[in-house]
């Protein structure tokens, strides 16, 4: 109880010196790039119009960081900061566990991603600074201690190190692994985050189709887009309905959106 009762009066002096109230407003809207919509939105922008092989490869990446991180949340059972002290919290509280933070893991992600893809200094800086407000937010709203941001980073750091050294040595295996995938991850996220498993399943059916050539990359983006944000807001609203709309998300960014795309531009309706 030490380093919790120190890290919370780190907390404590760090909102006594910087909060405001335009601070507060700031930091709450960095809450919501810790989203699966967010983390939807930006692989379908760089799927299509950056680099399909990149998108995929994230899509997995990103899947597999929010499995571990439920896994290890559940394993580890640790609390956060404004469940031990309310008063901290600056906007809301979340009652599920706290370590590691997978604000932190997204953060380290996006960061190692920037490094990897991007040769430009001037990405590297932004990917830093985005990844620094991302999990400094957390602690400012009291969400996490320094000690989840920590491991939120050190397991981040571990799926980086997947995607860079393991994931190109799977290439060759990649429609096994597709279809396993799912499955493999099922175990661990049947109780907590079904999403997963029938998104993860429907972006492996869509690959495993032929796939459409689509030179207009905007229509390819548009028509994602559309897509990711229909079926999510059909999560949000109809939850008992999250199945059939993560799997077919998953199946209409990997073939169904550009399949859709290609039609109505071959027709001209678009």
């Amino acid at each position: 109880m030490k380093i919790f009762n120190l890290e919370m009066e780190w907390i404590h002096q760090l909102q006594d010196t910087l909060r405001s109230n335009l601070l507060d407003w700031f930091f709450i809207g960095w809450h919501y790039i810790d989203t699966i919509f967010f983390t939807m939105l930006v692989i379908v922008a760089v799927w299509a119009l950056f680099d399909r092989k990149i998108g995929i490869k994230m899509t997995y990446i990103f899947i597999l960081s929010y499995v571990m991180n439920k896994f290890l949340k559940v394993t580890f059972g640790l609390p956060r900061p404004c469940q031990l002290d309310p008063s901290v919290a600056v906007w809301v509280c979340f009652y599920k566990f706290g370590f590691p933070s997978a604000a932190a893991q997204s953060a380290t992600i996006y960061l190692g991603l920037v490094l990897i893809e991007f040769k430009k200094r001037i990405h590297w800086v932004w990917g830093a600074l985005f990844a620094f407000f991302l999990c400094f937010s957390r602690i400012y709203l009291g969400l996490h201690f320094f000690h989840d941001i920590l491991g939120g980073i050190a397991v981040g750091a571990f799926l980086v190190l997947i995607y860079w050294k393991i994931f190109p040595k799977l290439e060759p295996y990649w429609r096994w692994g597709v279809i396993f995938f799912p499955f493999l991850i099922l175990p661990v996220i049947i109780h907590s985050a079904p999403i997963f498993f029938w998104l993860s399943l429907g972006v492996a059916v869509g690959l495993l189709l032929p796939q459409q050539s689509l030179k207009n990359k905007r229509a390819h983006f548009i028509s994602l887009l559309i897509g990711v944000v229909l079926f999510m807001l059909g999560i949000t609203h109809f939850p008992k309905w999250t199945a059939p709309f993560a799997l077919i998300m998953g199946f209409w960014v990997s073939f169904l959106g550009s399949y859709c795309a290609k039609t109505l531009l071959s027709r001209k309706w678009i």
